[in-house]
């Protein structure tokens, strides 16, 4: 893979812990590309502030001692640090980017091959020089001055673009080498001199170029289109019908105009530079030309576009990952296409997580069949065009937004559920099946689980004396009080009346007792026990230790009802207690 073509004058900052992989990706990149190294995220951010940086490149450890979440969340904020990809690394599929502000645009396994490195540096250099020059070009190419000039004017409807003539093969494939980064796409005749438009495109691809060729055309034949194919050609137009038509198409295809062939009409798109909403999508193909040859029919849509050469590489990326979709070649050596489909289904349950297009140049109704009962959303006939792909394409991601629609509202209606209506914060049903999952990894890891069960003494008279809507005020402010004390693995919920459970995972009866102490410090300090009644909280609290024996193994249930229970007795025993010492006056030397 010729990297110089295409990653020309990209700037990548490398943040990366001194030692053997730093190396390692100098190696892999010197050469190609201009490389900045930086020893921390100030100074990496000041890089991009001053827009010296083009993507960076990190380390999940950094070499200060931070993580990459950590540069995510400084990018984020940043004004126009959206505009700089963050391409991560990591031996951990532990990620946490749901905090960060900001999410990386691809997340590099290690270990990875260069292959793939230069891969996904290619991809985003490619939408980086969409964005960052004002010019865009197309290269015409046919050896008659006058059907130049009628192709000219008639693509002038695409927009903004200026136009770069050629009237030969030789002479197209010198600009390409000049200036191909910032050329959009190439129209070529197919008849030709010296070299035609096949000949061409083959050339193209063979010095590494893979921007879309388009291909026009007196005559169309099952050979020629045969042969376009494997020589790469992205689509093919008959000179005698091009119109306003298909000037259309190719608006819609290059996200010029909404239309059957623009998805971000969808909402689906997003920032192709960061890679939120739109994602990516993965070509699993073995072959490298036909693999940069799909690549490019869709990156001139501006999608994210990343392409591997096996099955197991691409789940790798599909464990760290958020893909659009996966284009998956049925015969591929190692794990085949059909294997791939069905280890896809092992990682995720997520409907809209698991599309897939397959396609084969030697498909069968058995195989067609076998290929859906494993997983596959669609499929296509080889040789097909951009045409037939972007067919498939529109269908699939209507799909996928469908999934996430029901997704959403699944989401929706799974948090009413599970959520207490008064307060806001989860309800008995939620705290029970939390209970019995950290009752199974106390189990499985060696480790305690403890409950504190929580009542608010004189509720009642609070209701009494001030009415029902005085103590639903109570009652959440006492929640909030809770949730200012957890820690964030904590799980706080109502359980009913005025009863509140706070489960903490992988803490003992001696941390649940200091924390019962400091929210019954807490309440009684703050302002929610300024009422003209007496109110203080009891607190029992009791751990899975106490409970747990080696015969209760495989009864969560039963041992989360013992340990509640517990924590009840214990609660009744501290309500007993502030009643007989009065709770305010033992804290009065608050």
């Amino acid at each position: 893979m010729l990297l110089q073509h295409f990653t020309y004058g990209l700037r990548v900052g490398l943040i990366i812990p001194k030692g053997v992989l730093l190396n390692i990706i100098k190696g892999y990149l010197e050469s190609s590309v201009v490389l900045f190294t930086f020893s921390s995220i100030e100074e990496a951010i000041g890089a991009v502030e001053a827009g010296h940086i083009d993507i960076i490149l990190a380390d999940r450890t950094l070499p200060d001692g931070r993580s990459a979440e950590a540069l995510a969340d400084a990018m984020a904020g940043i004004k126009g640090a959206g505009k700089v990809p963050l391409i991560v690394m990591t031996a951990s599929e532990d990620l946490n980017w749901n905090t960060a502000s900001l999410s990386p645009a691809f997340v590099l396994p290690k270990p990875f091959t260069q292959v793939l490195l230069l891969e996904v540096l290619y991809r985003f250099a490619r939408i980086f020089y969409e964005y960052s020059h004002d010019k865009r070009y197309i290269l015409v190419m046919d050896d008659s001055s006058s059907a130049r000039k009628f192709i000219c004017n008639i693509l002038r409807g695409l927009g903004d673009y200026e136009f770069i003539e050629a009237d030969s093969g030789k002479k197209a494939i010198e600009i390409l080498d000049e200036m191909h980064h910032k050329i959009k796409f190439v129209t070529s005749d197919l008849h030709m001199p010296g070299m035609n438009g096949i000949e061409f495109t083959k050339e193209a691809r063979a010095r590494g170029f893979y921007l879309p060729v388009f291909i026009f055309t007196a005559e169309l034949n099952n050979y020629f289109v045969e042969e376009a194919f494997k020589a790469g050609v992205n689509f093919y137009f008959l000179k005698n019908e091009f119109s306003e038509e298909h000037v259309r198409f190719l608006r819609q295809l290059i996200g010029i105009e909404e239309g059957a062939f623009n998805v971000g009409g969808l909402g689906l798109k997003g920032d192709a530079l960061t890679g939120k909403v739109a994602d990516t999508i993965l070509i699993i193909e073995d072959s490298a030309t036909f693999r940069q040859v799909i690549a490019s029919h869709l990156s001139v849509m501006g999608y994210p576009v990343i392409g591997v050469e096996s099955a197991e590489e691409a789940l790798a990326l599909f464990r760290l990952n958020r893909i659009l979709l996966s284009i998956v070649d049925l015969n591929l050596p190692g794990m085949s296409g059909i294997e791939f489909i069905k280890n896809l289904q092992k990682i995720t349950t997520k409907s809209h997580e698991r599309l897939v297009l397959i396609y084969s140049s030697s498909i069968t109704p058995l195989t067609i069949f076998n290929a859906f009962q494993s997983g596959a959303s669609d499929y296509l006939n080889a040789p097909f065009n951009i045409y037939d792909l972007m067919i498939r394409l529109y269908n699939l991601i209507k799909l996928r937004h469908a999934f996430l629609q029901i997704e959403d509202a699944s989401q929706k209606y799974y948090r009413l559920s599970v959520t207490d209506a008064l307060t806001g914060c989860y309800n008995r049903r939620y705290i029970h099946e939390r209970l019995e999952e950290f009752i199974q990894q106390a189990y499985r890891y060696k480790n305690d689980v403890s409950v504190l069960l929580i009542d608010v003494n004189n509720f009642k008279t609070v209701n009494d004396r001030l009415g029902h809507e005085a103590g639903d005020v109570l009652l959440k402010n006492i929640a909030s009080l809770c949730i200012e004390q957890c820690r964030e693995t904590d799980v706080f919920g109502r359980i009913g009346g005025d009863e509140f459970l706070i489960l903490l995972p992988r803490e003992g009866i001696d941390g649940a007792k200091v924390m019962a102490e400091r929210i019954k410090r807490a309440f009684l300090e703050s302002k929610y026990a300024d009422i003209p009644v007496d109110v203080s909280l009891a607190i029992g609290c009791a751990s899975f230790s106490e409970v747990v024996e080696q015969e209760e193994i495989g009864k969560e249930k039963i041992l989360g009802d013992n340990l509640i229970h517990l924590a009840d007795e214990r609660m009744y025993e501290d309500k007993t207690r502030d009643k007989q010492a009065g709770a305010r006056s033992k804290y009065n030397n608050r």
